[in-house]
């Protein structure tokens, strides 16, 4: 199910001890290929975690629907599918900062962090990664051997 959200709601999540994972487009897409599955991704938390979908990731995720190659269009069509239908909430964050995906994922975590809040993202991009955890947020990642998804 996706819902949008305000950050006055966000802020008052992680006022409450809330996990928030921020969600990247390239977890979306590795979804969106039915391997790793969502319940893969909801396995690696304990409770039940806050997803945070930055405004401009959906927008890429809709740019993908149009994309040429047959296998992007079906991955994104597929991950927005499971998104909205899903029974786990996923939240739209409406306020972008840049047009860039990774650029709002990683002022989104900065932005939290200083709050003091639970702060994971989620992505498989190795240099959002790598920023990520220079700011002492955890990352979520695809073990791709085993096709699940795992925290460090």
């Amino acid at each position: 199910m996706i819902r949008q959200i305000e950050t006055e709601d966000i802020i008052q999540k992680c006022s409450k001890g809330l996990l928030l994972v921020i969600v990247d487009t390239s977890v979306l897409m590795a979804i969106g290929t039915g391997r790793p599955s969502l319940e893969s991704l909801l396995d690696v938390f304990e409770g039940k975690p806050v997803f945070l979908i930055p405004k401009s990731v959906l927008q890429e995720l809709e740019r993908h629907l149009n994309n040429p190659r047959f296998s992007i269009r079906s991955k994104a069509s597929v991950a927005k599918k499971v998104i909205e239908k899903s029974s786990h909430e996923f939240y739209i964050v409406k306020r972008s900062t840049t047009d860039s995906a990774d650029d709002d994922i990683y002022s989104m975590a900065l932005t939290l962090k200083r709050l003091g809040c639970k702060v994971v993202v989620a992505t498989l991009d190795k240099d959002l990664r790598r920023r990520a955890r220079d700011l002492g947020v955890a990352t979520v990642f695809l073990r791709r051997t085993e096709n699940r998804f795992e925290i460090i």
